[in-house]
């Protein structure tokens, strides 16, 4: 059977790929990657040409057994694309003469000569902007390219079966996708526009819609010009479901249409054309001779207190008949229905004030499905499709929920404000609050809750893919996807949650139980029994949890401090001498990422623009260390706060403690090519608590001065109703929003603490935990959170740099444990995955990685689930895959497309 070893060709340009690999010079693409078609600006199909040119030498798999028919066709593909490389080459800028014998790759093997004998960066490509390049093509630029990317893709093609398959998401449903159905938004827009039309009153008419499962047939009600309150029930169709056997006239003013007797049972149906308004008065489909009217809004049934708890219910309305009671499970269908309404609607004015009920004659028991009020005076505004933080309609429906879920009136600053301004900002931040709050005590596990966040949210993933899309329906039907899945899905889990399951009837056992004497005798009740001089240890120190290194042996060792530190802010709790084989797993870890590192980053074409900057809010810096040294360039700015409550730049910077150093040079070790700004937020030898408004606002200028995209914390409050925490909430809310990702410790607190420190605990933060080198939980680690991601890294006995004027000796290192030392190394992996992914990516894609989502799931999906359920980073096996397929992974990950379930 023959393999892809066994030809010439193939052997040939893996060989030019090896050598190739890390030495091609940076390329500015004009307008990002080009597509094929585009050669409008500077040299024609040349961007694309290099991009295809690269994609020709990057590395592929030879493992899979070829069939004869496909060898034959792959070896003819390599036979033409070697042919074109061979007449194409240049060496030492001017072609190469011809060899001697009859090989036909003459040219290609004293290339391949000339690249092993020199480590020089080299143009891939000659242009007549850099004429040295080692492949010259500009005869038949668009020939050539058009040949290479055939070939490119022919090869791709046959190498696509692994042995190994690509991991596949599982089988999608057949049932068609919810958002894809646009076409009741769409007739619910050309019936509005072709009724406010014909308003010729001068009043504001309001338009109540009820929806039906038949898209063509829409039911609303309109208010009356004279009446008060007087209802007119109005039936929309198409012209061929239209009142058979009717006089059908076209209205002008369905102004005088409304004021006009309908005689009992009689409803307007209205066929409404692109070329008019036509109208007949017919009777009602139901068998009442009544229509149903809107009659009580759902701002109104909140403030009756007819979703609060059971346990909250007031005598006097449980004893009233006519009042209306939701329970949980009604109220989560009815949450449901709202969603399907916000996807229809998202442009428009949808509040609990427009949401009305229709309530059937002579039934006041019987509830109806939710309607819409639009309003003559108040149309859908334009600026409302496009999404940023304090989107009206998203900012509405988030409270909405919050309401229901609560069962009151949520208090915010003002009302929501129809278009985007500084308040709605305002009162995205206080609904934000609000839900950080509901999730503490509720536990951010249900459905309801991460729908409500998903409102909060949602603008972020809408805003990058809706301006790109050319036609509006397309626009529509990706919000429409978009709001489905971050709101609407989590509100149908949530029903699912809430609905009660059958119980099943436990087994029985066989054995007829005992006497009750018998069966009591061995029971022993839980001793309580306290021993003289027991305490609790408590790490809180300064009103302030530091997550730190700890003991593992000696329990005198908790209460030692460093030196001159009495008070401390930082404790320093790490034993003498770590076990041997902690420290061999974490040399271990440390060793393999650095090596994953240098396979995968092209040092030689990291540019300014493409660096990660990384924030490191701690103790400071011993910026002479020699680790630090080695660095120094990537070590952008220190300013300290200590002292300066606005924070002042530091010409010496400093660390009387070394926590700050030590974490530093973590992650320095673990994305030795970020850019690294220092905040000193924390001083051991203080006496004095830390501030948390002060933390905050180093917090505000690491984003709005520095420009970072990452935040180291190694610190951790206890209690987040502290002074200066809710300042600290809004802070890092902010850097949420503007799209930085923030890295937190756990804490070291154990499993008897119910939760992770603050900030850790925020939804906008990861949480990381900490473990040894081969993925074993900390003993001291909380307890991971029920349907969260728990993120977990080295953190134990790992070794880093140390101030040298707390070393007695010159190797001025030390190890550590804690998830303070997990989290410099967690944000230094997600540093390493932006610049990869900025490397090998498309730029508009590898953006996408800077999202909180993007990157929550790029880690869920390098990350194993342990004994414990913490989800361990493991990046060896993803980085072990060939170039190309990691690439088809990550990309595919950012459209949507997980490849682990």
């Amino acid at each position: 059977m023959p393999r892809l070893f066994e030809c010439d060709e193939w052997r040939l340009l893996q060989a030019l790929g090896g050598l190739l690999a890390g030495r091609q010079a940076k390329v500015q693409f004009q307008r990002g990657i080009p597509e094929p078609a585009d050669c409008s600006h500077g040299h024609p199909n040349y961007e694309f040409l290099e991009v295809e040119l690269r994609r020709t030498f990057l590395p592929r798999d030879s493992s899979r057994n070829l069939s004869a028919d496909e060898f034959e066709l792959l070896h003819s593909t390599l036979r033409t694309l070697c042919a074109l490389l061979e007449n194409s080459v240049v060496v030492e800028g001017r072609p190469t003469a011809d060899s001697e014998g009859l090989d036909p790759y003459a040219r290609l093997r004293r290339l391949v000569a000339a690249l092993a004998e020199s480590t020089d960066i080299v143009d891939l490509l000659a242009t007549p902007d850099k004429p040295r390049g080692i492949f010259d093509m500009s005869a038949q630029v668009k020939r050539n390219l058009d040949t290479i990317s055939e070939c490119n893709d022919t090869i791709s093609r046959l190498l696509s079966s692994q042995a190994t398959p690509l991991p596949q998401p599982p089988p999608k449903s057949k049932e068609r996708k919810p958002w894809k159905d646009c076409e009741k938004r769409r007739r619910a827009a050309a019936v509005l526009q072709a009724l406010f039309r014909r308003v010729r009153c001068g009043k504001s008419h309001e338009l109540v819609m009820r929806g039906l499962e038949n898209a063509n047939e829409l039911q609303c009600f309109l208010s009356s010009c004279l009446s008060v309150g007087v209802w007119r029930h109005v039936r929309c169709t198409e012209l061929e479901s239209g009142p058979a056997g009717k006089t059908v006239s076209i209205i002008t003013s369905i102004c005088e249409e409304l004021e006009k007797p309908p005689g009992q049972g009689m409803s307007l149906s209205l066929l409404i054309e692109a070329y008019g308004v036509f109208g007949a008065w017919t009777p009602l489909v139901s068998a009442s001779t009544e229509s149903p009217s809107p009659e009580e809004t759902l701002n109104g049934l909140i403030a009756k207190g007819a979703f609060e708890p059971a346990l909250r219910f007031d005598t006097f309305k449980a004893q009233d008949p006519s009042f209306v009671r939701f329970s949980p499970l009604e109220m989560r269908k009815l949450a449901v229905e709202l969603g399907y309404l916000l996807m229809d609607f998202f442009d428009a004015h949808l509040s609990a004030e427009r949401i009305y009920f229709l309530r059937q004659p002579g039934n006041q028991h019987q509830r109806h499905q939710p309607c819409v009020a639009f309003s003559s005076n108040l149309h859908s505004i334009e600026d409302l499709q496009t999404f940023q933080i304090g989107h009206p309609t998203l900012l509405s429906f988030a409270k909405l929920l919050l309401e229901l879920y609560s069962g009151a009136a949520v208090k915010v600053r003002t009302g929501v404000s129809p278009k985007y301004n500084q308040n709605n900002q305002l009162i995205w931040l206080d609904l934000s609050v609000y839900l950080e709050r509901l999730e503490k005590d509720q536990g951010s596990h249900d459905s309801f809750l991460k729908a409500i966040r998903g409102c909060l949210q949602v603008h972020q993933k809408i805003s990058e893919t809706v301006l790109s899309k050319a036609a509006d329906g397309e626009r529509d039907m990706v919000i429409r996807k978009a709001l489905y899945r971050k709101i609407v899905w989590n509100l149908e889990q949530s029903v699912a949650e809430a609905t009660p399951r059958a119980r099943h009837k436990r087994q029985r056992s066989q054995s007829p139980p005992g006497p009750v004497e018998e069966r009591h005798r061995d029971i022993k009740p839980i001793s309580t029994k306290r021993y003289r001089g027991e305490t609790t240890l408590s790490l809180r120190q300064n009103n302030v949890e530091i997550s730190r290194g700890r003991t593992l042996n000696k329990p005198d060792l908790w209460r030692r401090r460093t030196e001159g530190s009495d008070g401390a802010l930082f404790d320093d709790t790490t034993p003498p001498d770590f076990p041997p084989n902690l420290c061999h797993y974490a040399d271990s870890f440390m060793e393999t990422q650095v090596a994953l590192y240098d396979d995968a980053i092209y040092v030689d074409i990291i540019d300014d623009n493409m660096r990660i900057k990384v924030a490191v809010l701690d103790t400071g810096l011993d910026i002479g260390h020699p680790r630090i040294q080695a660095s120094r360039e990537r070590i952008r700015d220190t300013w300290t706060w200590l002292d300066a409550p606005e924070g002042k730049k530091q010409a010496e910077p400093n660390d009387p403690c070394g926590h700050g150093t030590h974490v530093t040079g973590l992650l320095l070790d673990t994305a030795p090519d970020c850019d690294v700004y220092v905040a000193q937020i924390a001083d051991s030898r203080q006496s004095r608590p830390i501030s948390a408004s002060m933390i905050a606002r180093a917090v505000i200028h690491a984003v709005d001065v520095w420009g970072v995209g990452i935040i180291s914390m190694s610190f951790g409050f206890p209690d987040e109703n502290e002074a200066g925490c809710g300042e600290l909430r809004d802070a890092i809310l902010t850097a949420f929003s503007k799209g930085v990702l923030m890295f937190a410790a756990a804490s070291n607190s154990g499993v008897h603490k119910a939760a992770p420190a603050f900030p850790a605990r925020l939804s906008s933060v990861f949480c990381i935990y900490s473990g040894d080198g081969v993925g074993n939980s900390a003993p001291t680690n909380p307890n991971p959170r029920k349907n969260r991601h728990n993120f977990m890294t080295l953190g134990e006995a790992v070794e880093s740099a140390w101030p040298r004027s707390l070393c007695s000796g010159p190797a001025w290192k030390a190890r550590k444990s804690g998830t303070s030392f997990a989290t410099p190394i967690a944000a230094g992996i997600a540093a390493f995955l932006l610049l990869y992914a900025m490397q090998n990516l498309p730029p508009d894609e590898a953006q996408k990685l800077r999202q909180f989502d993007k990157m929550e799931d790029l880690l869920f999906h390098l990350s194993n689930e342990s004994r414990n359920r913490y989800n361990v980073l493991t990046l060896g096996e993803f980085f072990q895959r060939p170039a190309e397929q990691r690439n088809s992974l990550l990309l595919g990950l950012l459209e949507g497309k997980p490849w682990k379930v």
